[in-house]
């Protein structure tokens, strides 16, 4: 059962005054509701959805996520959100002491790794939307090449 939770817009810029190549005018947070969708805790965990409605003429959202929690009375609470790469390289790389994995695998793993984590880097240098897609698409080749090196180091045992 998912709970909803209507959210007040705090009045503001767009997301991104340029949009890059969008026939659409970029989105203004007057034009925008926001709702927390809260689904049912289960064994002590809580997960919540931010849910953007656009109550009003066509337009797109660009740029990065940026998010600031309130208090009850409107002070800010320190908040951040930023992209989780740090226990991309530990998770990837188990494999290897764990003995379930190879030296064919760890190679390519490593290498995969700092190719996925500069092109993370560039993301948050640039801060373009062309370098978020191309993120994208780099994350699916790493998976891609990841999975592909797994199967390789097992059939060479």
């Amino acid at each position: 059962m998912r709970r909803r939770r209507e959210l007040g817009v705090a009045p503001g810029h767009a997301v991104d005054e340029h949009p890059a190549g969008g026939t659409a005018p970029t989105c203004q947070t007057s034009q925008l509701q926001a709702a927390l969708e809260m689904p049912d805790a289960g064994a002590g965990q809580r997960y919540v959805t931010l849910v953007l409605t656009n109550t009003g003429a066509t337009c797109q959202l660009t740029g990065y996520v940026g998010l600031q929690l309130l208090a009850a009375g409107g002070a800010p609470i320190p908040t951040l959100v930023a992209p989780d790469t740090g226990t991309l390289v530990p998770v990837t790389l188990a494999p290897l002491p764990l003995g379930l994995l190879g030296g064919t695998y760890g190679v390519c793993a490593a290498g995969l790794d700092a190719w996925f984590v500069w092109h993370c880097v560039r993301v948050l240098r640039e801060r373009t939307d062309s370098a978020a897609r191309r993120m994208f698409h780099v994350s699916l080749v790493y998976l891609f090449a990841l999975f592909l090196a797994m199967l390789v180091d097992l059939a060479l045992r």
